[in-house]
C-alpha cells in the first residue's frame, strides 16, 4: 500500500520534472534566437502600422498659432 503511493507520488513528480524541463527548453530556444523580437518586428509592427496609417486624423495646419485665452473661472 505504501509503496504505491509512494510510487504515484514520484511518478507525479517525474512527469512534472519533464514538463518544467521542456517549458525551460522552449524558453530558452525563443529567448536565445530572440524569436519573440523577431515575431513583433515582422508580423505585429506591419500590421499595427497598416492600421495606424489608415485613420482618420484632423488637419493640424489649420490651427492658430499663438497665445490662448485666459480662463475665466
Amino acid at each position: 500500500m505504501k509503496k504505491k503511493i509512494i510510487k504515484k507520488c514520484l511518478k507525479a513528480l517525474w512527469f512534472l520534472l519533464k514538463a518544467v524541463g521542456f517549458a525551460y527548453i522552449i524558453l530558452f530556444i525563443v529567448f536565445f534566437f530572440d524569436l519573440d523580437g523577431k515575431l513583433l518586428y515582422t508580423v505585429v509592427e506591419p500590421n499595427l502600422a497598416r492600421h495606424y496609417d489608415k485613420m482618420e486624423r484632423p488637419d493640424l495646419t489649420g490651427t492658430p498659432y499663438g497665445p490662448k485665452e485666459p480662463v475665466n473661472n
